[in-house]
């Protein structure tokens, strides 16, 4: 049996993402008090980046594009997200 996936919407999760970038304490409130998680998001390269900011609020680190991209690259995971050009 095949697992069923939520409607999804590129442009949504694309906004949710940079949301999180553009207000990091309040997006980053606002998932966890909805409990928003990385299943939420249907692109791998979304649940990926999604779960690095959220990794990154948790315990208070700077969130910019600069720290991000530094962070996932030294997790190896920054080519799985679709590299700097696609961040940016």
């Amino acid at each position: 049996m095949s697992e069923l996936r939520q409607p999804q919407s590129m442009e949504a999760e694309r906004g949710a993402l940079c949301a999180f970038f553009l207000f990091p304490k309040e997006a980053g409130t606002m998932c966890a008090a909805r409990k928003i998680g990385d299943s939420h998001f249907y692109l791998p390269a979304h649940t990926l980046v999604f779960h690095l900011l959220q990794k990154l609020w948790m315990v208070e680190k700077p969130i910019d594009l600069a720290s991000f991209t530094s962070t996932a690259r030294d997790e190896g995971s920054l080519e799985e997200m679709g590299g700097p050009s696609y961040l940016t």
